[in-house]
């Protein structure tokens, strides 16, 4: 962790089953070139100077998978079993956040090709507004539809933002925040909608555009395409 910097603890929500991936084996555990989705995305908070400790929120029967994914990771690490949906995960191992911790980081265990240099950005937003969160322009055009499927109005797209994680949250506003919804259900589909239902609105740091989501086959193949342009130096 980097001098100065305020505590920040990374919570990495890795408890889902990933049912549109039609695999047997969850995303965390899916091996891309040699290293699992869950490794490469601790490698890359165990490299950001802004964390100082790692919760893993993840599935009890997959304990023994990510300790061995764990191991020799620089900074403390804790797991703790997921809830029914993310919101409940995402407040599971924000429960496990020791007292001295300032800052969190919640992020997507299968956004595994997120960098340091984004995680540190987000954080830095973070310690600035007290939330922020990963975020890219839309550049396709919007369209609003009727239930039937037809075009019904042309969205104006200028002040849009397609939001990613991982999200940040001074500790405080994110306790306040999980207290004030009276259930945490699958309609909650991002920890920032928790913040903006107390008034407090993330603001919004543009990360790179290899920073997807791991949700279906074809983006193991992308993964692939984006760690060997990077290990070749061309992203």
């Amino acid at each position: 962790m980097k001098e100065n910097c305020p505590t920040t603890a990374a919570i990495i929500l890795a408890a889902g089953i990933g049912s549109r991936m039609g695999m047997r084996e969850t995303k965390q555990t899916l091996d891309i070139l040699g290293k699992s989705v869950l490794r490469r995305t601790l490698e890359a908070f165990d490299a950001a100077d802004t964390v100082s400790s790692i919760i893993v929120v993840t599935r009890e029967e997959e304990h023994n998978f990510v300790n061995k994914e764990c191991h020799g990771l620089l900074k403390p690490f804790t797991l703790v079993n997921g809830g029914f949906c993310r919101a409940e995960s995402s407040a599971l191992g924000f429960s496990a956040v020791s007292d001295k911790v300032e800052y969190v980081l919640i992020h997507d265990g299968a956004r595994c090709l997120v960098t340091a240099e984004e995680i540190n950005k987000v954080a830095y937003a973070m310690y600035e507004y007290g939330a922020a969160t990963a975020s890219r322009p839309i550049t396709d055009t919007i369209k609003k539809c009727t239930p039937d499927g037809r075009v019904c109005e042309t969205v104006d797209r200028e002040n849009l933002k397609s939001v990613a994680t991982p999200q940040g949250f001074r500790t405080d506003i994110y306790k306040r925040a999980i207290e004030s919804v009276p259930e945490l259900t699958s309609d909650i589909t991002d920890d920032n909608m928790l913040a903006e239902k107390i008034g407090i609105y993330p603001y919004c740091v543009e990360t790179l555009p290899t920073n997807i989501k791991i949700t279906a086959p074809s983006d193991i193949e992308l993964a692939e395409y984006i760690i060997t342009k990077r290990e070749r130096g061309k992203v």
